[in-house]
């Protein structure tokens, strides 16, 4: 009868992690936030701007080397443009970084001459799309 109730109770000992590691992430607080002046309404006319972008991943180790350095490029507004290169070479993170999930560690990023730290979280997110 012992061993009939062992798959039972790793099943119950997994799920109590699985559980931990959810409501870890419900009730983390995010660093990234809406300050009281943000902008609500945008609209993007003449296109984004990477201004001296340096970036590394939050959860790298100290000693790693930037994801993006000194990055500087601009997106003219109303064309398509393709973000291309190998593995592990930013592209997803420069749209993480428009959308504010990431923000660099120097330089600014500009929709028009409008800061994406001075546009809401919400509206800035809800007006994005990208194929990858």
């Amino acid at each position: 009868m012992l061993f009939g109730l062992t798959p039972n109770m790793q099943a119950l000992i997994k799920a109590k992690v699985v559980g931990h590691t959810i409501f870890d992430v419900i009730d983390r607080v995010p660093e990234i936030k809406d300050h009281e002046q943000c902008l609500t309404n945008f609209d993007i006319q003449k296109g984004i701007k990477f201004e001296n972008i340096t970036f590394k991943y939050p959860t790298a180790p100290e000693n790693a080397k930037n994801v993006l350095k000194k990055m500087s490029f601009f997106i003219k507004g109303g064309e398509m443009t393709a973000i291309v290169g190998p593995s592990g070479s930013g592209k997803s993170t420069i749209v993480q970084m428009i959308e504010r999930f990431y923000q660099p560690a120097e330089g600014e990023i500009y929709l028009d001459d409008i800061n994406v730290k001075d546009i809401q979280l919400k509206a800035l997110r809800e007006s994005i799309g990208y194929v990858s």
